[in-house]
């Protein structure tokens, strides 16, 4: 066995994923390479069948993954860079336990832009959907005739999409490969951006600071799968509670990041005033006038402009309890 550290690292992460989780590393196990590389496997205490299925990879290949349980549940966003922290080698990549890598030539076309450029901080790919009930797959809705989706771009210009992004991906985060110094250098600069409790996600920012690194390369090719089609409608008060507390944290992290880069424009204002109106209708749907006042109280420091219609829906937060509970469910 080769004992030199490897030149890749392949995090995934993972919570209940029984379904899904063995054809994922399938997929990270059939990469084409001519280096080392390593899976960081973390399991977030998972009450399905997935830890099984981690000590079994782990077993049949110990030579590749390194296998890490949580011993208590750490949220995806901390089990993340948990796992990214643990990883040895100067080169990361991320594939979720539901997704797989459709390009077997995919780490390695990666890993050659990254030697050959020390400038480029991130190389992503293009990608598709994968219906999780037909199998079938269709185009993302990238646009890939955008000017920062070229051979090679100036990072920064990721930032303003980026950030202005309302249900689409500038940058598929299972798609890249990145350079963990990069990561580290900003980690160690503004822990609480990658750590703070207010933000639920971790691809946002690890996206913004290495774009904002360096340069950022692009591979027109598909290299991911990336499954839809699981259940996640809204069904209860419960449900709409959870919505807002992801929704409103990512509007909190998208302004904090606009801030950090100074990245200001129209179409950001726009997102964050669709965004802003979005977590209203999951604050109604939770029936909950504290977080609505929560809501606007954040929309006014911020400066953020509500469309009259949305500030009308607001203002019944002044109703009794039971009637604004009542409105609630209504809405849903």
């Amino acid at each position: 066995m080769n004992k030199a550290l490897p030149k890749v690292s392949v995090i995934v992460t993972t919570y209940n994923q029984e379904d899904t989780l063995a054809a994922t590393l399938e997929s990270i196990l059939a990469q084409d390479c001519v280096f080392t590389f390593e899976i960081e496997l973390a399991d977030d205490c998972s009450t399905d069948s997935t830890g099984d299925i981690c000590r079994e990879y782990a077993r049949r290949y110990p030579h590749i993954i390194r296998y890490t349980r949580n011993k208590v549940n750490r949220g995806a966003r901390d089990n993340y860079f948990d796992t990214l922290l643990r990883c040895r080698a100067p080169y990361i990549a991320d594939v979720a336990g539901d997704d797989l890598w459709c390009d077997t030539s995919k780490l390695r076309r990666q890993a050659d832009i990254l030697d050959r450029n020390p400038d480029i901080t991130l190389v992503h790919t293009g990608w598709q959907y994968l219906d999780a009930a037909t199998g079938a797959t269709r185009p993302s809705d990238a646009d890939t005739t955008a000017p920062w989706m070229q051979p090679v771009a100036d990072g920064r210009m990721l930032l303003e999409p980026l950030l202005a992004a309302n249900g689409s991906m500038t940058v598929h985060s299972c798609t890249c490969l990145f350079r963990k110094q990069t990561f580290i250098d900003a980690y160690k600069a503004d822990e609480p951006l990658f750590r703070s409790g207010e933000y639920p996600c971790e691809d946002l920012q690890l996206i913004a600071v290495l774009a904002a690194a360096g340069k950022v390369a692009y591979i027109p090719d598909i290299t991911l799968n990336y499954r839809v089609g699981h259940s996640s409608q809204l069904t209860s008060a419960a449900d709409a509670a959870r919505a807002f507390r992801f929704y409103f944290g990512t509007l909190r992290l998208r302004l904090r990041l606009q801030r950090k880069f100074g990245i200001r424009s129209a179409a950001i204002d726009r997102a964050n005033t669709k965004a802003a109106a979005y977590v209203s209708s999951r604050a109604f749907a939770a029936a909950d006038s504290k977080a609505v006042s929560e809501l606007l109280d954040f929309c006014h420091t911020a400066g953020i402009a509500l469309p009259a219609s949305t500030r009308a829906k607001l203002l019944l937060r002044h109703l009794p309890r039971p009637l604004f509970a009542l409105l609630g469910r209504l809405r849903r």
